[in-house]
């Protein structure tokens, strides 16, 4: 992928901090680099689980939390 195409999802395997830093059944807010820009993520953990996201809401693009840390899971 060359630095012109658009980045559409982040590659496999990056690694944000080890599992036991995110609370079971709990999320916790990471900012990740990619490339030349900066967006904020969250992940959620379930079990050995971790499923993550953008935190932007795509109707108003505004985070998705409140407060740091504390997403409706």
């Amino acid at each position: 992928m060359s630095d012109g195409e658009r980045l559409i999802a982040t590659p496999r395997g990056i690694k944000l901090a080890p599992l036991d830093a995110i609370t079971d059944g709990k999320a916790r807010n990471f900012v990740l680099q990619m490339r030349a820009g900066r967006f904020h993520c969250f992940v959620v953990r379930k079990d050995d689980a971790v499923f993550g996201y953008v935190d932007r809401c795509p109707h108003m693009g505004l985070p998705l939390a409140q407060v740091l840390d504390d997403y409706l899971t």
